[in-house]
């Protein structure tokens, strides 16, 4: 049985691929039946070495771990060496992602990404390296980034207005207002509504509340309207701090 399999490699020596073997085992086995000591086998999965691992065993590992080093590093080498499903490179992406939410960037978020960049060039996998390199302040890796990607999606046929956006939003984070508004500009003549609500947010916060408005409108025409749109075409006219108020005409009496 699938118990006595996980219990005789659980035996061999620690350290070997055997016991890995039946520590991954037994993690399954716990999140089927799931009771005392559940999690117990997935917690010691942690400390296991990925030596002797290979192929679909590194990604059984990777689905199995909790956060953690080991399961970065059974991803990165499982995407080396492996032609991953498209289970897996899901797999892999989503591990990417939760690494950047915990804002585990340069030793969990940058190499999968860059990694998965490497293998499958794209749209989504540039945007998705380009917010981590964006929050590492890496603005030289990032410009070098867009300057390989726009031109390569732009020749494949596909829109780059997101690029451009992404691109243009890190950009005004890094300080370099007068760029990133280019950039922002052009994914706005490619059709990105995103870029248009960053503009418009930023003209509103500069005061220019006729531009800014012009810039949410079509985001509050759209279904359903975008709640930052909302929010900043209100904001927008709102009376000046300071401004006496205003009061309705008297009524005449008859």
């Amino acid at each position: 049985t699938l118990e006595e399999r996980a219990a005789r490699a659980r035996e061999a020596t620690p350290g070997t691929p055997e016991h890995t073997r039946g520590l991954l085992l037994a993690a399954r086995l716990e999140s089927l039946s799931p009771g005392e000591g559940a999690g117990s086998a997935r917690e010691r999965l942690t400390r296991a070495p990925l030596a002797g691992l290979e192929g679909d065993e590194l990604w059984r590992l990777a689905a199995a771990l909790p956060a953690c080093p080991l399961r970065v590093t059974s991803v990165l080498q499982a995407l080396r060496t492996t032609e991953p499903t498209r289970e897996q490179q899901l797999l892999a992406f989503e591990i990417g992602v939760e690494e950047a939410q915990a804002l585990r960037l340069a030793g969990g978020a940058r190499p999968i990404q860059e990694l998965l960049h490497e293998r499958y060039p794209a749209i989504w996998s540039t945007i998705d390296l380009s917010l981590t390199l964006s929050r590492l302040g890496e603005e030289t890796a990032l410009d070098a980034l867009m300057k390989t990607a726009i031109p390569r999606e732009r020749a494949a046929g596909w829109p780059v207005a997101d690029l451009w956006s992404s691109w243009g939003t890190a950009t005004v984070g890094f300080g370099d207002i007068a760029r990133g508004r280019g950039y922002l500009g052009r994914a706005v003549a490619g059709g990105s509504s995103n870029a248009a609500l960053v503009l418009s947010r930023m003209d509103l916060l500069d005061g220019r509340l006729e531009a800014a408005r012009s810039g949410f409108r079509p985001s509050i025409l759209s279904s359903p309207p975008h709640a930052w749109a909302l929010r900043g075409w209100g904001t927008s006219l709102l009376p000046a701090a300071y401004d006496p108020p205003v009061t309705a005409p008297a009524s005449r009496q008859p």
